[in-house]
């Protein structure tokens, strides 16, 4: 039986130096203006990973170099199943302004397109800007690591359309 005091949950984490956050989560991606990936519409699917490696400039500034993805399965060219991707790599800060909630925000290179499954037919891939957003609770908070609930917006701008992905984030961050 493990036992946890109530105390050890109350105290303020110790972040500074060296930072990496790990996630994985469920989300959407709605598509404007990028007709030639099918009907614009908002598909549920999978986000497989969210990577960030960085480091604290005091106990609740964080930039971070972060990668995150969301994707979904949807018809391609010959009307066969593939993964549609959307991929951004980002320059993010993230600030605690509570010892159990934070916020972040980055800017940086996107990616869209038909991964997996793809045919020859299917549009090639698009490369834009990224813009991120995302919100935070630490629902566990250790000496030098925190569980994390998330919630994240990322949006790729290609040429005259969007690419939005929206996802909800299981999280582990070490600090």
């Amino acid at each position: 039986m493990l036992l946890v005091s109530s105390t050890s949950f109350a105290k303020q984490p110790r972040r500074s130096g060296f930072t990496m956050v790990l996630g994985f989560g469920v989300g959407s991606i709605q598509v404007a203006g990028l007709n030639q990936y099918g009907k614009e519409r908002i598909d549920w699917g999978f986000e497989p990973h969210a990577i960030s490696f960085g480091g604290f400039l005091n106990n609740d500034v964080a930039l971070l170099g972060r990668w995150k993805s969301t994707y979904h399965f949807t018809p391609n060219s010959e009307g066969e199943s593939a993964n549609r991707f959307l991929g951004t790599f980002t320059l993010n800060a993230q600030w605690w302004f509570r010892p159990r909630v934070f916020v972040g925000a980055g800017v940086g290179v996107a990616t869209f397109g038909y991964g997996f499954g793809s045919a020859p037919d299917d549009p090639a891939w698009s490369v834009g800007g990224a813009l991120t957003a995302r919100i935070g609770y630490a629902f566990a908070l250790f000496d030098h690591h925190a569980l994390k609930l998330s919630f994240e917006i990322v949006t790729g701008f290609f040429g005259g359309g969007v690419a939005s992905g929206e996802t909800l984030n299981i999280e582990w961050q070490y600090y």
